[in-house]
């Protein structure tokens, strides 16, 4: 009965005669947060959590605690005084920072009392109890629910951590491509990779621009792909970083106003860096705003000649522009 009295004991204390015996470190020290999370869950912060959720301030010197992003879900591996190890990964957590700080440290300090009490355990004949005896049940009251048990990452918390795509739209302000400013529609696929990178492949098309050509105007019109690697690491509830990638397009131009008039579609090949925001970071629903610089590798000319073939008129496309695009993207579950 004492045996079983004493385990009772050190769980409802939520302290460890083991660590009293062994060599100790401040939480701080054990504790490795990865840099992107930095934003919302520092190691200071996170250390104060798990240091007050415990009721102590110190750990077995062996304890050592990584928070990182992993494939897109966020995790903490936990590494016992022992070597052995154990790894915990978060499914849909709290958007605000504070009640995510307290979900992830209310995690970690159970894990790290369930692995003391485990090895104590271990170490303790057990002893049978009868129902009926009132001291053990009293004890038994006032102990505290059992820790959340430590689970590999799930098939589904995988292919979430893979996938991690969003279908976005939204509209385009295009300068300097186009003889003047022009109204674009953007519609595209995003697919979020590991390390706060992403792949975002869209389509864009502009509105009609007129230029005038000698005597008469040329209609243009764009219509392009686009392909950008973006990195966008977490700043506090946003996402904040920048991409660059290439567009390959077509340009149709048609002539008005002319004794003949053509039309063509010559092609139109550009690359692209700027910076962006997304807002929020988690969540079924985003924002994104980007302003990017535009340099057209290859630019369609066009002109006008003569019955005998002698160049009257040529206008070339700019070879520098500009294009700030906002969007709204869709998480898919």
């Amino acid at each position: 009965m004492r045996s079983a009295i004493f385990i009772f004991l050190l769980a409802a204390g939520r302290s460890g005669f083991a660590a009293s015996s062994t060599e100790s470190r401040p939480v701080i020290d054990a504790l490795s947060v990865e840099e992107d999370l930095q934003g919302c869950i520092t190691t200071a912060a996170l250390a104060d959590r798990v240091a007050a959720w415990m009721e102590r301030d110190h750990l077995d010197a062996g304890f050592k605690i990584e928070l990182k992003t992993t494939e897109g879900v966020l995790a903490f591996r936990l590494t016992r005084p022992d070597q052995s190890t154990a790894e915990r990964r978060f499914g849909v957590l709290p958007t605000e920072c504070d009640n995510r700080l307290r979900a992830v440290s209310l995690a970690i300090a159970l894990a790290i009392d369930h692995t003391v009490l485990d090895r104590v355990a271990a170490e303790t004949e057990p002893t049978l109890v009868p129902a009926d005896a009132p001291d053990v049940a009293a004890v038994a009251e006032q102990a505290p629910p059992p820790p959340a048990t430590l689970s590999p990452p799930t098939t589904e918390d995988k292919l979430r951590g893979r996938r991690g795509l969003a279908i976005t739209a939204g509209g385009a302000a295009v300068f300097g491509v186009l003889p003047s400013l022009r109204p674009a529609a953007l519609l595209g696929i995003e697919a979020a990779l590991p390390r706060a990178a992403a792949l975002r492949i869209q389509v864009m098309g502009t509105t009609e621009d007129e230029a005038s050509l000698g005597r008469g105007l040329t209609e243009l019109r764009l219509l392009a792909a686009r392909l950008q690697g973006c990195w966008l690491p977490t700043v506090g509830p946003a996402r904040v970083g920048g991409c660059a990638g290439t567009s390959l397009g077509l340009v149709l131009a048609r002539g008005a106003g002319f004794a003949q008039n053509l039309s063509g579609v010559p092609p139109w090949w550009a690359m692209m860096a700027g910076v962006g925001v997304q807002y929020p970071a988690q969540g079924p629903i985003y924002g994104h705003l980007h302003v990017e610089g535009v340099w057209v590798l290859h630019r369609p000319g066009f002109e006008v000649t003569a019955s005998d073939g002698e160049v009257l008129d040529r206008r070339t496309l700019s070879r520098l522009g500009a294009v700030t695009t906002l969007e709204i993207g869709f998480r898919l579950p």
